[in-house]
């Protein structure tokens, strides 16, 4: 699938090269200077990276580039790119466009740490110009890394950019979801992307399936298989691979065959692996006899993995006799043989027999000590590292953790530091092998034991830093080993001991996982330290014009118990994601503070970052109510809360942007007026932005009106109106509007005597939101009503029928007021009808519903609404209708009400009536 992204990724780079790059390409091997200039209006920061013309780097494709420079002038250029965006970042006039195009040098190259940093140092200055181009290219290189935590962190900075989130967005954070292992979560933002209007891409279809299979969900598996099609949209060979897996793990092979069959996809090793594991996990011995009979036809490239695949398919179908051919088209085909393939032929060796694999197996050392009778002297720790090394290099993990064995003990109390507590079970190993001991029992798969010896590593004092490195970046990433309770214990040691951690980043999100607030903030202090020092010393020797001094030994000893791998802006927002998801509010704008007194003035997107995480968690706790039902509003902040980081960025001067008005609107909401009007204050000052492009959310726009409604005047309300409606039409003109919007209008329209705007506006209601508000409807109804225009009244109604609107007690009462006031006792008559067919119905024609007639207070306003009604029809001669009044006010509410009404009409009656109306 991503291949069609990617071709149009590099055909928007492609966009940014200058129109001198086509002459570049019938000139020299090397084009050393640039031989025509830039176009007007366009510098660019960097002409020529490692004596290579920038042009000339731009305007060749990947495989030209690799051709024309070879391998050692592309490792050299690699390089230089990544010092060519250090030296650019640290500008302080740095602009998009030459981020942009180190980003598509990078890529052309294939530099790919250089192309992240680019996409990082976009995310945190230039957020809003990241085009689609960029984020597919990085969502490539985060798959193929596998890395989840970043990938759902784009999705987080991302999402709060659009209005409606793009496809590309979401994907980022379900496959993130996805790569962390969380199902659940990765179902919301699926769920989420479809309920916005977006299509399921095959990708995305095959990677749920594949998760739901892997949960054992079977239901969810059919449900999702029925909705795919192997013939309709971009199929890539790994998710067929998917599918076919995926239907195999929950006992549907024939589904999976048929799949394959229908998707008219070539086959490839890949899709041979996937199909032989679902016929060995199925019992479907005819159909792997004639997958391996066929699979010759295709001419297939096959590594190691899937000629394993096949031996083990032969084992399976009981024909041992012809792994030996298959072993000798692997040495045919100078495949390598690995641990598995070994396996495999020690397991045959009675089928190997007089083959050129009867002895492949080398004898073990416990095969040697049989025949000699001496044991092997066991090797010194000095000269078992390089042994064990040289094991793992060649994926000899049992044999290398077999080695290990030697040098591993228990832990004892001697061991321990005075005061220190033995940790159960836990294993020791020197400090020199540390390293080389988890890599090998990560190898072997003996999770178990590097649990132990991580135990040690803890309490010990030794530099054990590289190994806990080791154990952090392994369990850290998503994976079947994944285990990020083991990643965050050795976070944890490394930073208690003072060891250098080389990925700040994935530490930081270890402690944010595991709420570790006390972990984040020492992190964090130490890198603004760092960073700000390091600031610091370039901006002493930039003032100076001197060159960068050498690095004394001193500085070099020292720079080794820092941090490295870190990118500022995400170090400084997921330190505050941290606090304020931990309800740390203080903490946060302590944060902001230890920036400040650094140099390091906070910005618009620091407080975007805080306000935004402060909205999900009332976002999460609102979740949380609704689970629980319960009655009162949950939120996890105050208006207060929202407000005292609101002062704190006006205390530093810092412009409200949109986005930071569409993450405060929520908060300010349900505050007191002088909170409600500085979001409307806010509003005003961010739109006079002309170049701030985003787009606030359409539940913003209707916090905003409601506001403006209580607080502001008829004509600012309309003013919002129009920009509401204008900001859907910008993203999609065909998209209807949301009812609040309309309502709120239409309701002020009234209260301000606009009532011919306001009758146009709600009869337009439908058409632009798909239905009617009741609230609109019954205060229009009862406007007009007011200007006896029987027309517009009879309209309101036929709306009231149609859409079997429900006029509850209050407004009913309050309508047949409205009607005596006028004189118009049809009108009155026409309310009670309405009334009625909401409230009663054929089954039980003399029972109100949905009232309460126990409630004395209920009662008689029920009771005065009729007595009006039934006053207004005889004081206008309307006996016919009285009598049928009567008649039915008898059947409803009894005699006892008629006879009390006829006890008012006395001498008296005038004053009796008028104390019930």
């Amino acid at each position: 699938m991503w291949n069609a992204c990617r071709a149009a990724a590099l055909r928007q780079l492609q966009r940014h090269a200058t129109p001198a790059a086509a002459s570049v390409r019938s000139g020299t091997r090397f084009a050393i200077t640039a031989q025509t200039a830039p176009p007007l209006g366009r510098v660019h920061h960097f002409t020529n990276v490692a004596g290579i013309d920038r042009d000339f780097i731009l305007s060749r494709s990947t495989k030209e580039l690799r051709m024309e420079l070879g391998n050692a002038q592309i490792a050299k250029l690699q390089q230089a790119l990544a010092t060519e965006l250090s030296s650019t970042i640290a500008k302080d006039d740095v602009t998009v466009e030459e981020i942009k195009d180190l980003f598509a040098a990078a890529q052309k190259t294939k530099a790919t740490q250089v192309m992240l940093r680019a996409f990082e140092f976009l995310q945190e200055t230039f957020p809003n110009k990241i085009d689609f181009s960029i984020f597919g290219e990085v969502f490539r290189l985060m798959m193929k890394a596998r890395d989840g935590e970043k990938m759902f962190s784009v999705y987080e900075q991302a999402k709060p950019r659009f209005q409606t989130t793009p496809e590309m967005i979401y994907r980022f954070g379900i496959v993130g979801k996805l790569e962390q292992g969380e199902l659940d979560a990765a179902s919301e933002i699926w769920e989420e992307m479809v309920d916005a209007g977006h299509e399921t891409p095959n990708e995305i279809s095959s990677r749920m399936l594949f998760a739901y299979a892997r949960d054992r969900n079977a239901d969810k598996v059919l449900e999702l298989y029925e909705s795919i099609d192997p013939q309709i949209g971009q199929w890539h060979e790994s998710a067929i691979d998917r599918v076919i897996l995926s239907l195999g793990m929950i006992g549907e092979p024939q589904k999976a065959f048929e799949f394959y069959i229908n998707s008219s996809m070539k086959l490839n090793g890949g899709t041979l692996i996937a199909l032989l594991s679902v016929c060995i996990n199925n019992n479907c011995h005819q159909q792997a006899a004639d997958i391996l009979d066929n699979r010759k036809r295709f001419d297939l490239q096959l590594d190691a993995r899937a000629y394993n695949r096949i031996m083990a398919t032969l084992e399976f179908l009981d024909k041992h006799a012809e792994i030996a051919d298959v072993l000798e088209e692997m040495r045919a085909n100078k495949v390598r043989f690995d641990t598995m393939t070994r396996n495999i032929i020690e397991r045959n060796q009675a089928h190997l027999q007089g083959t050129p694999f009867a002895a492949g197996v080398e004898a073990s050392a416990q095969a040697v000590e049989t025949k000699t009778g001496v044991q092997p002297k066991k090797p010194s720790s000095y000269f078992a590292g390089p042994k064990i090394r040289d094991l793992l290099d060649q994926n000899e993990g049992t044999q290398a953790a077999a080695l290990v064995e030697e040098f591993v003990k228990p832990l004892q109390e001697t061991d321990l530091p005075e005061g220190v507590k033995l940790p159960k079970g836990a294993l020791k190993v020197a400090p020199s092998l540390a390293k080389d001991a988890v890599r090998a029992y990560i190898m072997s798969g003996d999770h178990g034991k590097v649990a132990k010896l991580l135990e040690s590593f803890c309490v010990l004092e030794g530099k054990y830093g590289h190994a806990l490195a080791e154990i952090m970046v392994h369990y850290g990433k998503v994976g079947p080993d994944q285990n990020e309770t083991l990643a965050y214990k050795a976070t944890k040691a490394l930073l208690t001991h003072g060891r250098q951690i080389f990925r700040v980043d994935d530490a930081l999100a270890l402690f944010r996982k595991f709420k570790d607030v006390e972990s984040t903030t020492h992190v964090f202090e130490q890198v603004i330290d760092e960073f700000a020092e390091n600031k610091q010393k370039l901006m002493q020797h930039a003032e100076s014009g001197a060159a960068t001094p050498a690095v004394t030994p001193e500085e070099a000893r020292s720079d080794k118990k820092r941090f490295s791998q870190f990118n500022i802006g995400r170090v400084i927002n997921m330190t505050l994601q941290t606090y304020v998801e931990n309800a740390q509010l203080q903490k946060a704008l302590d944060a902001l503070e230890y920036l400040g007194s650094h140099n390091l003035e906070p910005n618009a997107f620091n407080y975007a970052v805080v306000f935004n995480t402060m909205r999900d968690q009332d976002n999460i706790a609102a979740r949380r109510g609704k689970k629980q039902k319960s009655n009162k509003t949950q939120a996890a902040y105050s208006a207060d809360q929202y407000e005292l980081v609101w002062e704190d960025m006006r205390r530093r001067n810092v412009a409200v942007n949109k986005s930071i008005v569409g993450n405060v609107c929520s908060g300010f909401a349900s505050g007191n007026k002088r909170q409600r009007l500085k979001l409307l204050e806010a509003y005003a000052e961010a739109k006079t932005s002309e170049s701030d492009k985003y787009v606030l959310p359409p539940n913003c726009y209707t916090i905003l009106l409601q506001l403006t409604a209580q607080e502001g005047d008829l004509a600012g309300l309309k003013a919002l109106y129009e920009d509401a409606v204008q900001s859907l039409a910008d993203k999609d003109a065909d998209r209807r509007l949301p009812r609040e919007w309309v309502n709120t209008l239409a309701v002020n329209l009234t209260r301000h005597g606009e009532v011919d705007e306001a009758h146009s506006l709600l009869m337009q209601m439908e058409e632009t939101t798909g239905g009617f508000s009741y609230e609109a409807l019954t205060t229009v109804l009862r406007a007009v009503a007011k200007t006896s225009d029987k027309e517009k009244t009879a309209r309101l109604f036929k709306i009231v029928d149609d859409n079997k609107f429900r006029l509850n007690l209050q407004d009913s009462y309050d309508l047949v007021h409205t009607a005596r006031d006028q004189n118009q006792p049809q009108l009155a008559l026409e309310i009670l009808r309405v009334f009625e067919a909401g409230h009663i119905d054929e089954a039980r024609p003399t029972e109100f519903h949905h009232i309460n007639m126990n409630d004395q207070r209920a009662a008689t306003k029920l009771r005065t609404m009729y007595r009006v009604a039934l006053n207004l029809c005889e004081q206008n001669g309307q006996w016919k209708n009285a009598l049928q009044l009567r008649e039915r006010v008898a059947e409803l509410l009894g005699e006892d009400m008629l006879a009390e009404k006829s006890a008012k009409m006395t001498p008296n009656s005038t004053e009796s009536t008028s104390a019930d109306q």
